[in-house]
């Protein structure tokens, strides 16, 4: 289960964990120098007080220090098993010819040059996504180039990995919603559209294709949004084996923020030593932090405080409800598009005064706004340009 899965279940039903004695973490990378790793140390230091001692462990094939988890409190005094070696890495690196549009031709004649069947692209924003989609759905790929990002429907990502599945040839475009979580055998390519932050997500990104044996085939993309040279410094620290550095394993003020008021919600949380207590433990905390911390949710009107007793309020409850108190980060913002003829909910994004959207790889003219659902009704059109709202992380947004 996820992070904010186990938050809820903390909160809600709690004697349904009991029982455990085991917990993994898989992509444990995903959970080092970020909010919901901090959310993460907090949960698992919670579900000591109701399941007592557990056993963890930590996988990953992309972890820059091994002593980051440790350091970040995620796992305690850890055994550390090391595999060596893995499938060989073949990086194509491709320069893109000319604006947007007049680069495609060459691209596509490269996939088609190494026999680059199923593929799978990333890159670093919705609206790129959307916009690659729309660039390079012809040709061999005209049908099969489909999107996948946060913005669309959990049914319309759902149906891209299924027909990525079944495709013979095939092109999917994602943000990071693709580096973990997906498992297609015959994915043969990926294809990297902006030069990731570290050698770290190169790996983990490489690591979608290939997965049935062979060699990891990775063609890295410059000149569209990156330039050639940030491709070759990427590739020397790989080459040199420098997957990143230590990291910063201090916990994440929001990430404390949301694991307190989420305590605060448990008959656990109803007093303020407790919650101190468990800031300190989960986190290291000195007690000026962990009350200003307090103080923080009581300002926030989350949380109200009558001596030491502690207890949601109003904000809180709505919070609670909504299930947004179990969240380090706000959801995404913008207006729901459904479709006309079908009437199946496609995603989220923002109308900036244009009538015609761009969402899961196609083109949306709106006819009309929905008032009483909060959503606008759209029609199958060509054109139309994206624009996604990018999530904050604050537990405070609604």
């Amino acid at each position: 289960r996820t992070p904010e899965g186990l938050d809820n279940t903390l909160c809600r039903q709690p004697d349904d964990l009991k029982a455990v004695r085991a917990v993994i973490v898989d992509e444990v990378h995903f959970f080092l120098d970020n909010p919901r790793g901090t959310q993460l140390i907090g949960l698992l230091d919670r579900l000591n007080t109701v399941a007592g001692a557990h056993r963890r462990f930590g996988v990953s094939a992309t972890v820059p220090d091994v002593t980051l988890p440790t350091r970040a409190r995620l796992l305690r005094d850890p055994i550390v098993i090391e595999e060596i070696g893995g499938q060989p890495l073949e990086i194509i690196r491709h320069q893109w010819l000319g604006d947007e549009s007049q680069g495609v031709a060459s691209f596509l004649s490269l996939l088609r040059q190494h026999e680059c069947r199923k593929s799978i692209g990333f890159a670093r924003t919705r609206a790129r996504v959307e916009r690659l989609c729309q660039l390079l759905n012809t040709g061999f790929l005209r049908g099969n180039c489909l999107v996948h990002h946060g913005s669309t429907s959990s049914a319309i990502r759902k149906e891209a990995e299924a027909r990525l599945r079944k495709m013979q040839v095939g092109l999917v475009i994602a943000t990071t919603t693709l580096e973990v979580g997906i498992d297609i055998g015959d994915v043969d390519t990926c294809i990297l559209f902006d030069i990731p932050n570290s050698v770290s997500s190169l790996l983990q990104r490489a690591g979608r294709a290939g997965r049935r044996g062979g060699v990891r085939r990775v063609i890295c993309v410059a000149g569209l949004y990156d330039r050639a040279t940030d491709l070759g410094r990427l590739v020397g620290r790989l080459k040199t084996g420098q997957l990143g550095d230590r990291g910063d394993a201090r916990p994440f003020l929001v990430g404390c923020l949301q694991q307190a008021a989420s305590m605060v919600a448990t008959a656990m949380g109803r007093h303020r030593i407790a919650v101190t207590q468990f800031l300190d433990q989960a986190y290291g905390l000195s007690v000026g932090a962990s009350e200003a911390i307090v103080a923080g949710l009581v300002d926030a009107k989350i949380i109200s405080e009558r001596g030491n007793d502690l207890e949601l309020l109003e904000r809180g409850h709505q919070l609670l409800e909504r299930r947004t108190l179990h969240l380090t980060f706000a959801s995404d913002s913008g207006i729901q598009v459904v479709d006309e003829l079908s009437g199946r909910a496609l995603g989220r994004v923002r109308i900036e005064g244009d009538d015609r959207i761009r969402l899961g790889g196609g083109g949306h003219r709106i006819v009309s706004m929905d008032q009483q659902r909060g959503c606008v009704i759209t029609h199958p059109t060509d054109g139309g340009s994206a624009s996604f709202a990018r999530p904050a992380e604050s537990v405070f947004q609604e």
